[in-house]
């Protein structure tokens, strides 16, 4: 077979011809033989298809790309499948499945990669590589596999199923076309369901799903020490035979798949990973050779612990089939009954729902009995009187892929399912620029709520410092500021704290604040107190605002001072103090000025009293979203304040 053009493509189904032979008579300068199926021609023996490479010049054919393609004949090694002869020729074999020998006269400049070799005759058998590799030094072979590739003789696509997976499966060269970009940054290297290419011919045509998880900062001041992931996409199946493939285990996922390198011995990027579901808890450590091989489960969430100050080069990828494509539905997700003497059982969960859903959405089943839902970025805590709180709701948004922990009270086991859905839009929570502090395994949330000129989305960030050093900061987005503070197992002796707070378009140094007022969390109210780091809390809440300051044990004035959460769903708490006794009334409007609800009336002492409004009228019927107003009316006068209720 001879052709006359300057780039040459063989891209048939099948060749039947026994031999292609290809010179430099043909005036081809650069060939490329890529995804044909070579196979033994019908009525002949013991040939296997021969493809010959020569040229009488050194010049004459400037580069060989071999890539993508299968041969199968009959007889193991007995003949030559593709032969180079060109003296200075480069030739790069990639991707390519071989039944008989490969042959170069030019040792230096051919090279094969991520390609395989069997016996046709009897594919479990390891084939001798020195047998069937001829003129390819050591040095230039790379990933060369052997023994059964699983391929179905028939339509020759890699086999995949409840029993075998084939490794041709998403085995190719990363960087198949040679243009230096890797395969998750170009589509031209990737099959049509965005996965890396398999070797061979015939790409496999289950569709798998995959997700890139970044472990890098936006914040250059903070490379993150942490990772909090799920793996939604596995190679193995949730199906009627339960089967655990070897490509699920931690170790292959973390360092072989899709060539992530993350997680081998000596690691440069990772300390330790560690899992806690119900009972199978764990921590793996790369320098630990005696590490039992965990199998990696969808339902599971995982925190990544990274070497501090090392940056990992390229996205953490994972693909696979997702549960739904197996069994048609989500698996279900046990958590088990708290301990006797613990108040509270902590899980980290995987997330595979659908996207752009917040935690009371996707947990509404089990909220009685959560009182903590937390990602790596955000957390929700459940106030003493049994309600949650309820922020800006996109600042709320669990990610697919990400991790959640949750604190369940319940003293019997629970099962329930996520909510199925398209994955949509991530959100990437903002990250603060302008402080610096160090990531833990975990934090402790402060709801810190701003005064009226900061609490603008996006004015600026404020910091937490404990004797001078940050431990956490957040960009202001609203109202009441969440700031993560990385203080687990740090003793604190006669503390100093504050907050500092920088506004954007400034050269004014950061905002020092020491004065602030402490959520008593079980009498819900602010009180003139310093944060008690000791106390066990799950999480704190303080405000900068001087309305919520009081000065003395009772009021000196008579004040309307807020409501807590605003934003609230279902339920907030209105707070107000007496300077002296009165008659007080409080009543709720709307936003056309009619009355709603009359929560007081009646004749108080002085003192500092809270009453809670369940987001209903005179009838106890629901009302609708949106804005309202309450009124305080005391003797001294009347007080009135803007509050949101958000379903």
């Amino acid at each position: 077979m001879f052709v006359d053009n300057q780039n040459l493509l063989l891209d048939t189904s099948t060749l039947p011809s026994v031999n292609i032979s290809i010179s430099s008579a043909n005036n081809i300068q650069n060939l490329l033989i890529s995804s044909n199926i070579f196979k033994q021609n019908a009525g002949t023996t013991n040939n296997a298809p021969n493809i010959n490479i020569f040229g009488y010049s050194p010049d004459s054919i400037l580069s060989v790309s071999y890539m993508n393609n299968t041969e199968i004949g009959f007889g193991y090694g007995s003949n030559e499948s593709l032969k180079s002869f060109v003296g200075s020729l480069p030739i790069k074999i990639k991707n390519s499945i071989f039944t008989g020998k490969i042959n170069s006269t030019n040792s230096t400049n051919t090279t094969i990669s991520n390609s395989w070799f069997f016996d046709v005759d009897n594919p479990n058998n390891n084939v001798n590589l020195n047998n069937m590799i001829s003129g390819i030094s050591q040095n230039n072979r790379l990933n060369i596999h052997t023994g059964n590739p699983h391929l179905n003789m028939t339509t020759f696509e890699p086999i995949w199923n409840t029993h075998t997976k084939s490794g041709l499966i998403n085995a190719a060269n990363p960087d198949t076309n040679g243009n230096g970009v890797p395969w998750w940054n170009d589509p031209e290297d990737q099959k049509f369901d965005g996965t890396n290419l398999d070797i061979g011919a015939v790409q496999s045509t289950l569709r798998q799903r995959r997700i890139n998880h970044s472990l890098r900062s936006f914040n250059p001041l903070n490379i993150p020490d942490y990772a909090w992931v799920s793996f939604p996409y596995l190679d193995k199946f949730y199906g009627a035979h339960n089967n655990t493939f070897p490509h699920a285990r931690l170790k292959h996922i973390l360092n072989i798949h899709n060539d992530n390198n993350l997680f081998t011995m000596n690691s440069q990027y990772v300390e330790n990973i560690e899992w806690k579901y119900n009972d199978t808890t764990g921590v793996y450590l790369p320098s630990h050779s005696l590490n039992p091989d965990h199998s990696v489960d969808s339902r599971y969430g995982y925190k990544i612990k990274l070497n501090q100050g090392v940056v990992y080069p390229r996205p953490l990828i994972t693909n696979g089939l997702f549960l739904g494509d197996i069994n048609g539905q989500n698996l279900p997700i046990t958590i088990n009954a708290k301990a006797p003497n613990q108040p509270y059982r902590e899980i980290w969960i995987g997330y595979f729902g659908g996207g752009g859903l917040g935690p009371l959405k996707i947990f509404e089943d089990i909220l009685d009995d959560l009182i903590e839902i937390k990602t790596q970025r955000w957390s929700y805590n459940k106030l003493p009187n049994g309600t949650w709180p309820l922020f800006t709701p996109e600042q709320y948004i669990v990610n697919f892929g990400e991790m959640v922990s949750l604190k369940y009270t319940g003293n019997t086991p629970v099962t329930f399912t996520l909510p199925l859905g398209f994955i949509g839009t991530r959100y990437e929570h903002p990250m603060s620029v302008h402080f610096e502090y160090e990531e833990q395994i975990d934090y402790i949330p402060i709801y810190v709520h701003l005064p009226e000129e900061l609490a603008q989305e996006g004015i600026g960030e404020i910091g937490f410092f404990i004797d001078g050093i940050c431990y956490g900061a957040e960009v202001i987005m609203g109202e009441i500021a969440q700031i993560n503070a990385y203080i687990i197992d740090i003793e604190f002796d006669e503390a100093d704290i504050e907050f500092q707070i920088i506004e954007y378009g400034t050269r004014s140094e950061a905002r020092r604040i020491n004065n602030y007022v402490v959520l008593n969390q079980e009498e819900n109210v602010f009180q003139a107190k310093s944060l008690n780091l000791k106390s066990g809390d799950l999480f704190y809440v303080v405000s900068l605002k001087e309305e919520e300051t009081p000065t003395e044990e009772l009021p000196q004035i008579t004040s309307l001072d807020g409501n807590f959460p605003n934003p609230f769903n279902p339920s907030t708490t209105i707070m107000y103090s007496l300077a002296e006794g009165s008659n007080v009334r409080i009543e709720i409007f709307n936003i056309r000025g009619q009355l709603v609800r009359t929560l007081v009336d009646e004749y108080q002492n002085a003192g500092r009293y809270t009453i809670d409004w369940h987001g209903d009228n005179e009838q106890n019927n629901r009302v609708g979203s949106g804005v309202y107003f309450y009124r305080l009316e005391t003797n001294a006068g009347r007080e009135m304040k803007r509050m949101v209720l958000l379903k």
